[in-house]
């Protein structure tokens, strides 16, 4: 029980560190964050902080597909069905952007 505990307390913290290097490069973008870090179900606490902010759009990233999320469910899934505020999905390293041909002068 002590290694879970050492062991959860290391993923807190790591977490926060990762949050808040995450903040200080997205502020020099002018955008505002909030990290918070939650403990629980991930799909619930997602739901909940979003609720508790008063949230106007949840971002998540379509992590599991195919035969994984048949067995583990899709945490992004489950946002979307049990948030009060729209959810936007984005599906993460799925495909190479195409990059615009340049346009040839006639």
């Amino acid at each position: 029980m002590i290694e879970l505990d050492r062991w959860q307390v290391q993923a807190h913290e790591n977490a926060v560190s990762r949050l808040v290097a995450l903040k200080s490069e997205v502020s020099l973008r002018g955008l505002k964050v909030d990290p918070v870090v939650r403990v629980g179900n991930p799909y619930r606490e997602i739901v909940a902080a979003a609720e508790n902010q008063s949230a106007d759009l949840i971002l998540s990233t379509h992590g599991h597909t195919g035969f994984s999320r048949l067995f583990i469910g899709s945490t992004a899934e489950r946002v979307v069905r049990h948030a009060a505020c729209p959810v936007l999905i984005v599906r993460e390293n799925e495909h190479e952007f195409v990059q615009p041909q340049p346009s040839v002068a006639r």
